[in-house]
């Protein structure tokens, strides 16, 4: 259906999230084992994946002022 082919658009590798928005990988990485880092989910053990719509979010609820 069209609202899931959309759902899946926003769905981004760690890679993309890091060209996207500027960040190095390791600095993803951290983020995530610190639990202070951009929302994100497993797919399996080790494919991570994040939600372009919630990261956006995320930042617009954490940005400093």
């Amino acid at each position: 259906s069209c609202v899931r082919r959309r759902a899946l658009l926003n769905i981004v590798t760690e890679q993309e999230v890091a060209k996207i928005f500027k960040l190095s990988v390791p600095k993803l990485k951290r983020d995530r084992a610190n639990k202070t880092g951009l929302p994100f989910f497993r797919i399996g053990k080790r494919s991570i994946r994040y939600n372009l719509e919630q990261v956006l979010k995320h930042l617009e609820e954490n940005r400093k002022p």
